[in-house]
């Protein structure tokens, strides 16, 4: 029999009975933050309102996982497009050096490759 109390005390975060180590899988996290956006309305309020400043619709929600050229999680509803990028033990914008002719394009930095995303689907609406 397992020791629950054991499991309990190492654990770093419990939610609904179930026990969680922390680690270093953005995906996992992201999938499971997107899990319960797209199945708990109320949850879904609560996180736009505490992560963004903006009034929304919550009319025709599209909530997608990595699916919009590899965001982490992607929200758009009828009146607002939201990037949420999940980073752990990465630079707070995941800018990278390439190899470029110009300094502009020597600096990569994906939060930069959402912005443009979001803003080139939002102009087509």
């Amino acid at each position: 029999m397992p020791d629950l109390k054991k499991i309990a005390e190492e654990a770093d975060i419990i939610v609904n009975g179930y026990a969680f180590k922390k680690n270093n899988d953005e995906i996992t996290y992201s999938n499971w933050i997107t899990y319960y956006l797209k199945n708990d309305k109320e949850i879904l309020r609560q996180f736009i309102k505490k992560f963004t400043e903006v009034e929304t619709s919550f009319e025709n929600i599209e909530i997608a996982r990595e699916t919009k050229d590899n965001i982490d999680i992607y929200y758009e509803d009828s009146k607002s497009i939201f990037v949420f990028e999940n980073k752990i033990k990465s630079s707070i914008n995941g800018t990278k050096k390439k190899k470029g002719i110009t300094e502009e394009e020597k600096e990569f930095s994906q939060l930069k490759k959402y912005y443009d995303y979001a803003e080139s689907i939002a102009s087509m609406s």
